[in-house]
Formats: structure tokens, sequence, C-alpha cells
């Protein structure tokens, strides 16, 4: 309904068909907020697999109430330091495999975004508050008479 959670970060508009074969995403997560790895195969009749690789260690990622694996990908409820690495999609068909994506997940340490935050808003973290944004109801009107930009 409200689009792609990975297309509503500036840096990372990309797709799966973006990426070159082996290509590796970088995809940013905050610790204790929720986090979407897009993954979406092109037949519906394809297994997906999530591996997860860390050093030199790879493993199936084990999904419980925390970690959901969805049709779409693989979302992280709350998303702990120890969920970093490189994520890996396969999907299988007819006995192929093919890797679908390769994504590096990172994941910020929550105070060290409220200091990023910070830092961009020229303030203090403990006194930060988002910027409000004029509602599209209360946009400036033309200089038609004050008529409404609506149909009545």
């Amino acid at each position: 309904r409200h689009g792609n959670p990975a297309h509503h970060c500036v840096d990372q508009n990309h797709s799966v068909e973006d990426l070159e074969p082996g290509e590796e995403r970088v995809v940013f997560g905050t610790e204790h907020n929720s986090t979407f790895l897009e993954c979406t195969p092109r037949s519906p009749q394809a297994s997906v697999t999530w591996l997860v690789q860390r050093d030199d260690h790879r493993e199936e990622v084990k999904t419980d109430d925390r970690v959901i694996r969805t049709e779409q990908g693989l979302l992280f409820r709350r998303l702990h330091r120890q969920d970093e690495g490189v994520y890996v999609c396969r999907s299988r068909e007819h006995g192929f495999t093919r890797t679908l994506a390769r994504l590096a997940l990172e994941v910020l340490r929550g105070d060290t975004l409220g200091e990023l935050i910070a830092r961009e808003e020229g303030g203090d973290w403990a006194g930060y508050r988002a910027p409000l944004l004029p509602s599209p109801c209360h946009a400036q009107r033309s200089s038609g008479g004050g008529r409404s930009w609506f149909k009545e």
C-alpha cells in the first residue's frame, strides 16, 4: 500500500534486477527497530532460502517471532547487533538454484543514530523533535479569491 520499504531510503533505490549476479548491496538498519530485506523470486513456484554469512561461516537463517520470512523477503521485527552479516537470498526451482540477492546488513546502534540526527539538526538529541510538515489539506491556496484547490 505504501510501497517498498527499501525504496524509502534515499541511497537504497535499487531493485534486485539492478544488481549484477554476486553483487552485494549494503542495507542499514537501526538497533531495536524493524528492518526489511527484499527478495522476490520471479516464479511463484520457486522456493526461497535465506543464508547469513558472518566471518567465514554461512548458515541458514533461523526464523522465529522476531525474524519472519515473508513472500517478499525477510522481516526483522526488532534488529539486534548480532544480526549483522551478509544475507544471501536463493531461489530453487526444477533442481536449479539461483542467487537473487546479496545484502550486507549493517546495524547502527540506536544512540549513534541519535547523534547523527542531532548533528544534522545542529541540536541536542535529548531535545530533538521531528519537524512538522504542513498538511496537504492546508496547502497554500492560489490567488483565485481564496477558493480551495479541491472540488467541493
